[in-house]
């Protein structure tokens, strides 16, 4: 997944190539990208450490990417909401994820000093 946000980092500096992932309908490329990466992070739910580095790594990178489309030159429309469908699992998927860091750092008493940085 971390890969993945990355990719989506280098498509977002460009208007032409966020418009072309993100269509604002039901058959936007974004939402199914980012519905199949929530689904993954639940179907692998386990509590064994290999799966918490995954889970950080997928927030930090997640995190990232969406502090990254804020700062780009212009407007994706995941931010701004003209996309219904990719916002709502961006969201979706970013909740799972930073309940997941919450839940290691505050409940389990671990360090997660790479999400912390990125908050």
């Amino acid at each position: 997944a971390e890969c993945v946000f990355q990719l989506l980092s280098l498509i977002t500096r460009d208007p032409d190539h966020c418009h072309v992932i993100c269509v604002k309908s039901d058959t936007c490329y974004l939402s199914q990208l980012i519905y199949n990466i929530h689904h993954v992070v639940i179907r692998l739910k386990t509590n064994s450490d290999y799966y918490a580095k995954v889970l950080e790594a997928c927030c930090t990178a997640m995190v990232s990417w969406l502090k990254h489309s804020l700062y780009v030159t212009h407007t994706p429309d995941w931010i701004t909401n003209q996309c219904s469908w990719c916002c709502a699992e961006i969201i979706r998927c970013l909740v799972i994820l930073m309940q997941s860091q919450v839940a290691r750092v505050e409940f389990k008493f671990e360090e997660g000093p790479k999400i912390r940085q990125e908050l």
